[in-house]
């Protein structure tokens, strides 16, 4: 049986982020996990760990493949898949490097996925459903029930009071867990008191995570940005309507005011949930289509991308785009240090 080198983050062994990418994998691999810990200052993934067990490829999921590492690689069948929020904040630059080293990409962001294209890298692009909940949890909560995972700074207790609005009337779930180097201000007394606040305090594993989440009736979108977006995708899966930053890829997924509610990260304002019932309907119509569609079409484009040859996509248009690019991300640079 053909064999896959996955080279993936440590930190996915606790978020379990990738694990139905390789559920797909291993359906025609045996797949082999690579766990990197550079992200934690830890022991780094070398070419060493890797060559001289004839893989047939090597999958680097997140992590960036180098120069230096594709060029050492016994195996020449790589694919690499891009998170957008790791790469958004760098303007997709650095992708520019693997275009003589004939990388394939796997993108779950359709944004993400034309940028790569315009670069004329050999992009497939799939978008990602998680399996609908048969039953919804949330269908006779007596008060409206918001899930809030403070995940990053980026989204603050602030900015979610601003987006729930001072007449808010419900109750509030913080998980308060937050990603690796990040921390989490917490409500004052009194904000606890009015928005009706409870707290969960520990990690939970992902079912139960879920369990909880779906239970909701909205859930905070935790992220400015987002790769694929589990957490909110699960949350849709359940009938929940996400509040979320009008960013990829939330807003490849959610239709405001229809399949959830899309808000300026920069000036967060109170959203009207007047038509919260319709819009969870709504929400969950949709995950059950597009689930459908995962299953029928998308689902085997990561097994396909491993067996089919790279295609150049580069042209004279091409290398000007990247020109242009390249050009704009040095001036960005400039402005920045001048600042």
């Amino acid at each position: 049986m053909k064999r896959v080198a996955f080279i993936d983050h440590s930190f996915h062994k606790k978020s379990l982020a990738f694990e139905f990418l390789k559920d797909i994998l291993k359906k025609n691999y045996i797949v082999d996990e690579y766990w990197d810990d550079s992200w934690d200052n830890g022991k780094k993934i070398e070419p060493n760990d890797v060559n001289g067990k004839e893989y047939d490829c090597v999958f680097f999921a997140q992590i960036f493949p180098s120069e230096e590492f594709i060029e050492q690689l016994e195996c020449k069948n790589v694919i690499w898949m891009p998170m957008y929020d790791s790469e958004v904040t760098g303007g997709f630059v650095r992708a520019l490097r693997l275009l003589k080293y004939d990388v394939k990409i796997l993108s779950f962001s359709l944004f993400q996925h034309k940028k790569y294209l315009s670069f004329g890298l050999d992009s497939t692009y799939a978008q990602f459903f998680t399996k609908p909940e048969k039953k919804l949890k949330n269908l006779k909560n007596k008060e409206v029930t918001v899930y809030y995972w403070p995940r990053s700074e980026s989204i603050s207790w602030k900015t979610v009071k601003k987006l729930l609005g001072k007449n808010f009337n419900g109750k509030v779930i913080i998980h308060n867990v937050p990603d690796p180097k990040n921390t989490f201000v917490m409500p004052s007394a009194e904000d606890v008191k009015e928005y009706n606040i409870k707290f969960i305090n520990e990690w939970l594993s992902k079912d139960q995570v879920i369990k909880e989440r779906i239970k909701a009736d909205i859930f905070i979108a935790p992220r400015v940005y987002e790769g694929i977006g589990m957490a909110f995708l699960e949350a849709m899966s359940g009938g929940c309507a996400v509040i979320s930053p009008n960013n990829p890829t939330m807003n490849e997924y959610i239709e405001d005011n229809n399949t959830g509610y899309l808000y300026n990260i920069h000036q967060p304002r109170s959203i009207d949930l007047s038509n919260l019932k319709k819009v969870k309907a709504s929400t969950y119509k949709y995950m059950v289509k597009g689930y459908n569609k995962w299953i029928k079409k998308d689902y085997r484009k990561p097994l396909e991308l491993i067996e089919k040859p790279y295609k150049a996509n580069a042209n004279i248009f091409t290398y000007a785009n990247i020109f242009i690019t390249l050009t704009i991300s040095k001036i960005q640079k400039l402005i920045r240090n001048i600042m």
